[in-house]
């Protein structure tokens, strides 16, 4: 993450230093009422200087204020916004029991058995 500021002799804008860093979560999903539900859990993040064009200087002031950010802020929002679940297609008159999901590399895998709660044949033909 590269950051700016202006040369206040020439106005131009020059590059100061640059940052890189991670974000380390945990994601847990489960299935309520034909929907799936996230659960995202902040574990930590931390930047480091890559380079600098100002001097050296401490990321952790930095650091600290993210990660009290994303621990009582970002990610709290992200759950509250999700805690209502995401529709997963329904069958008409089948029910899932006992759903599991699993997180492949690029998508989600919902596996479950299925009882058919429709209408029986003999009541149909009535």
């Amino acid at each position: 993450m590269d950051w700016f500021a202006v040369d206040p002799k020439t106005n131009e804008l020059k590059k100061a230093f640059s940052l890189i860093g991670y974000f380390t979560s945990q994601l847990t999903a489960s299935i309520k009422d034909l929907k799936i539900v996230p659960q995202l859990g902040f574990i930590k993040q931390e930047f480091k200087l890559k380079s600098t064009e100002i001097g050296e200087f401490t990321t952790e002031p930095l650091n600290s204020l993210l990660n009290f950010a994303f621990d009582k802020g970002i990610v709290p929002f992200i759950n509250n916004r999700a805690k209502d679940g995401f529709p997963i297609p329904a069958i008409p008159d089948v029910k899932l029991i006992n759903p599991e999901i699993s997180f492949q590399e690029k998508y989600l895998v919902v596996s479950t058995d299925v009882n058919y709660v429709g209408v029986k044949k003999e009541e149909h033909s009535k």
